[in-house]
């Protein structure tokens, strides 16, 4: 409810420049994966973030870096990579061409078979 009564702010201007922005963030994407298969970066800003409750909503109050994914369509998939000193869990994120998912799932199955991260589990 939250998420559409902030939507319901918006005017038309804010959506069309919104959508410009979009379309700057996609082909600025476009020409760097044009030089390589796929993007590879860490999935959040930081390790595993509080959690909160918002409009009956649970969310994550630190940002993750899965947006310009999201926001472009780009596909991307997140694996595990290890653990902070503390035991928690850190992911790596691996995003492609849109409608290039073989490749994303590709990488990633890969990446994991040689990582076996995905067996591992933290110290409790």
């Amino acid at each position: 409810r939250a998420r559409f009564r902030i939507g319901g702010l918006l005017s038309s201007a804010d959506y069309v420049q919104a959508q410009r922005v979009r379309n700057v963030l996609k082909r600025e994407f476009a020409a760097v994966l044009q030089k390589v298969d796929v993007i590879v970066s860490p999935t959040m800003s930081s390790t595993a973030p509080a959690f909160a409750t918002v409009d009956g909503m649970t969310t994550a109050r630190r940002p993750s870096f899965t947006g310009p994914y999201n926001l472009t369509g780009m596909p991307a998939i997140s694996v595990p990579c290890g653990f902070t000193a503390a035991g928690l869990p850190v992911g790596l994120q691996i995003a492609g061409k849109p409608f290039d998912e073989p490749t994303v799932l590709r990488m990633a199955y890969t990446y994991q078979q040689h990582a076996r991260w995905f067996e591992k589990r933290p110290p409790v």
